[in-house]
């Protein structure tokens, strides 16, 4: 017996301080990590470096928010999953996808490694002979990446206690003291907040500003959810217009006071944790040790937070695209006990490591805008793309300022940010000596893989192929599968190949309501000849045939709780290929048919025969399927001289 399912209504207000906290969680983050950064590179000019970050974050959250509220004719979300691989795919085709989402892997593989290397240096900070020691200090960020991944190893861990909100609140109250005391320093010494410095150009700002992309991970993952929410549009459009000024004011003046008082910046080792050695600016120096040791803490527990989060998050953007099939699915498979992908895990921990081991802060942070900026690249050209292609499609949001073209219409802010991220990922390829490299050499390796995956699986590189969840959960040791392609004939048998799949299907689901249940497809393979075009109509004799028969398939498989059978008739030159084709296009696990009855003649075994027969014993169906189909193939075939069940085969089954 199926749960309950609960209407569960959630307060508008707490919605919005969700999304608010996920936002300041991201700023935060920016602070913490990148204000060292910008202003070694920016100087005085770190404030207009800031405000070009905040501007082009604000216009990224309108376009997260346009393409996650578009909806299709029955209110059904478009873009699944949300985000740059979604909206990549819903835009131009799977290949583009596939970039989209191997870049957020690099980024959040990168946000791992940033978390883990910042959270060493703000502990460090605490004890300042420690941060002396670079063995002490990498020790300290590998403990936190082996620590998240084995608490990811057992399950996810969201953060969305009220300890985490406490955090994050504390967080803001505790930089926002931390900035007023500065401001009070900076009028009394009289250090200017904005100051053109020697050696300081144009192009050092706009690097600058390419290293606060960071500040788009909390954005865009809150834009996602005011997009999600079934809230009035206009409260949507405040949440955002307060996302856009909260970020300029917050980042203008974390950018100021850190130009101000850089002159406590100017030590290397102070820059992986910035905010800690700004607080030694204060006066006197009681003052200045106290605000050093509670900004260290606040900012450590932060950041370890953050670290947790990423690691999560490539998890699960790793079960996506291997249930999309662009990773192969043995990568992103479950866990049977605590339903988590401990392969991705496992690899996240060792590559994470590798980095925190080989890179420093500046360099990691500088590889992170490589593949931010290029998926972003992506989602506002997507955006723009499909004002096009898909005018008319429902958007509960839409980007303000549109100028009507032909058809379709574009929206002058995206064209700003899509400059914007194209620009500043040049910017990055030009400026950082490694980017191209390790981000072109990351980038190969995901097309490499990509296409080898597809390939051996003979699928279409530039066609969607999504398989249930309950896939990448097989046991293989117990043979079960979760997506189930069976042929059906119109004859008595389908019965039993139907309930076969059934079981198979059924033991495979380990958890019904989360998975959305396991799925069964069933299909008719109408075989057109040659001399008819493929579209051609079909005989209605033939078609209520397969209607019965489909019909039939379904309320046999559905008996099975949890589970949902799919029909389909399909139109080929040769019923086996039909077959073979719509397993590659469908991407399934295996298919279950029933053979055609074995031969006794022919010279098979049952006179003596020698020499290979398989395929005339099997027919020529169930032959082809098995030398061409991309996954296994579980037959059922009537006793020897059943004649009641074969002779059946021309005939509809009665629904």
């Amino acid at each position: 017996m199926k749960a309950p399912r609960y209407e569960v209504h959630v307060d508008e207000r707490y919605v919005f301080s969700r999304l608010g906290g996920l936002a300041w969680a991201g700023l935060a983050t920016t602070i913490y990590v990148t204000i060292g950064v910008v202003v070694d590179r920016a100087a005085g000019l770190a404030a207009p470096a800031f405000l070009i970050v905040a501007l082009f974050v604000g216009l990224t959250a309108l376009s997260y928010t346009e393409l996650t509220g578009m909806r299709d004719a029955k209110g059904r979300r478009i873009a699944e999953p949300p985000g740059a691989t979604g909206f990549a795919r819903m835009g131009f085709d799977e290949l583009v996808s596939f970039v989209a989402g191997w870049a957020v892997v690099l980024d959040l593989l990168l946000l791992t490694a940033i978390g883990a290397e910042a959270f060493s240096g703000y502990v460090t900070s605490i004890v300042p002979e420690l941060r002396d020691s670079s063995f002490v200090m990498s020790i300290v960020g590998l403990a936190l990446i082996v620590g998240v991944g084995f608490r990811n190893f057992r399950g996810p861990n969201l953060a969305k206690g009220l300890g985490v909100r406490l955090l994050l609140a504390a967080d803001a109250v505790v930089l926002g003291v931390l900035a007023v005391l500065l401001l009070i320093e900076s009028v009394d010494k009289g250090l200017p907040l904005l100051e053109m410095t020697d050696g300081v150009s144009l192009q050092d700002v706009a690097y600058a500003a390419t290293i606060g992309v960071v500040a788009v991970t909390g954005f865009e993952t809150a834009a996602t959810l005011a997009g999600e929410t079934r809230l009035p549009a206009g409260r949507r459009v405040r949440f955002l217009i307060g996302l856009v000024l909260g970020t300029v004011v917050t980042l203008v003046i974390a950018g100021g006071l850190g130009a101000a008082h850089r002159a406590e910046l100017a030590d290397p080792e102070h820059l992986a944790a910035p905010v800690a050695w700004l607080a030694g600016a204060l006066e006197p120096d009681w003052l200045a040790t106290g605000m050093r040791i509670v900004v260290a803490v606040l900012a450590a527990t932060t950041l370890a937070v953050a670290t947790n989060g990423a690691m999560l998050a490539v998890a699960r953007l790793s079960s996506t695209l291997a249930m999309s099939r662009q990773i192969p699915a043995r990568v992103g498979r479950l866990s049977p006990r605590y339903g988590t992908p401990t392969m991705v895990i496992t690899l996240v921990v060792l590559l994470t490591s590798v980095l925190v081991a080989t890179f420093d802060l500046r360099e990691l942070i500088g590889l992170y805008a490589f593949g931010a900026l290029l998926a972003l690249t992506i989602v506002h050209a997507a955006l723009l793309r499909l004002r096009f292609t898909m005018p008319s499609a429902t958007r509960r949001f839409r980007v303000p300022l549109s100028v009507k073209v032909g058809d379709g219409s574009v929206p002058i802010p995206t064209v700003f940010a899509f400059i914007g991220a194209f620009g500043g990922w040049i910017i990055v390829l030009t400026l950082h000596p490694r980017a191209p490299l390790v981000g072109g050499l990351w980038m190969l390796g995901g097309l490499v893989i990509y296409f080898v995956s597809r390939s051996r699986s003979h699928l279409p590189l530039r066609q969607p192929v999504v398989v249930p969840k309950t896939v990448l959960s097989r046991d293989t040791e117990h043979g079960e599968f979760g997506s189930i392609l069976v042929p059906v004939f119109g004859r008595k048998l389908d019965d039993d190949i139907v309930q076969s799949a059934g079981r198979l299907a059924r033991d495979r689901t380990l958890d019904l309501e989360e998975s959305g249940g396991a799925q069964i497809e069933a299909i008719w393979v109408f075989e057109i000849p040659m001399s008819l075009p493929l579209a051609s109509a079909v005989d209605d004799t033939r078609l209520k045939q397969a209607r019965a028969a489909l019909a039939r398939a379904k309320a046999v498989g559905e008996e099975y709780e949890g589970l949902t059978v799919a029909t389909a008739t399909v139109r080929a030159r040769r019923i086996g290929q039909g077959i073979v084709d719509e397993a590659k296009r469908r991407g399934v696990d295996v298919i279950v048919m029933a053979a055609e009855e074995p031969s006794r003649v022919r010279g098979g075994s049952t006179f003596g025969g020698t020499g290979d027969f398989s395929g005339r014993a099997l027919g020529p169906i169930t032959s082809y399927v098995m030398a061409n189909a991309p996954c296994r193939v579980l037959l059922t075939a009537p006793p020897l001289g059943d004649r009641a069940v074969s002779e059946s085969a021309d005939e509809p089954d009665p629904a």
